[in-house]
């Protein structure tokens, strides 16, 4: 026809290959994002590390720290302050377990002997050392100590070395000789040792995650 334009064909390289031009078109573009120099700085600062606080702290860890406190700085100065007066009480209760014995004040005499409960007998510095031992250890794992289990715990170690002082009045008393020397001490650190060694929960949790150094 005349006046139009002639038909040009083209040539397509690809025409020969249909799955060319998917496959350029499925193929993903990759992006690697590379850290910047501050993104630990960043990290850090959005996640600060909380200082103590007394608020931290529960009821049964301010009754634990005032016990320990009571025992470990006024309960032996008190003791020895009226042992006048506790001396008696020491030898009433050690003669109550010792057959035909009987109390003269402090003395707790028998047919073979006459013990004089002194202060050294009241037991108050073994108790002493111990609180001091058994405060060495709350404040290593006070989180974890906050409980009343604690506090009884502790009252209950007490009263044991009280029961065991006492025991060795009585084998004064009875075998009217003295043969045991520095044991208050040695019971002390042996009861300690035995409580963190079997009560899992007085040693701290290995699991807790440390906080790195700067």
């Amino acid at each position: 026809m005349s006046g139009s334009a002639p038909a040009r064909a083209h040539s397509n390289p690809n025409a020969g290959n249909p799955t060319a031009g998917a496959a350029e078109v499925s193929r993903p573009a990759l992006a690697v994002v590379a850290p910047g120099p501050h993104v630990d700085e960043t990290s850090s600062a959005a996640s600060p590390v909380r200082s103590f606080q007394l608020s931290d702290l529960k009821a049964p860890a301010y009754v634990l720290v005032a016990l320990l406190a009571t025992f470990v700085v006024i309960a032996p100065y008190f003791m020895h302050a009226n042992w006048n007066t506790l001396g008696p009480v020491w030898a009433r209760i050690a003669s109550a377990v010792v057959p035909g014995s009987h109390t003269v004040g402090d003395h707790v005499v028998t047919s073979n002997v006459d013990v004089i409960i002194t202060w050294q007998c009241s037991g108050a510095e073994n108790m002493q050392i111990f609180s001091m031992l058994f405060a060495t250890v709350f404040l290593m794992n006070w989180k974890r100590m906050q409980t009343w289990r604690s506090v009884l715990l502790y009252i209950g170690a007490l009263a044991g070395l009280f029961v065991v002082n006492i025991g060795r009045i009585v084998t004064i008393v009875v075998r009217a000789k003295e043969t045991h020397y520095g044991l208050a001490n040695v019971v002390a650190l042996a009861l300690l040792i035995i409580l963190v060694w079997k009560v899992k929960w007085l040693r701290p949790d290995s699991s807790e995650p440390s906080v790195p150094a700067a």
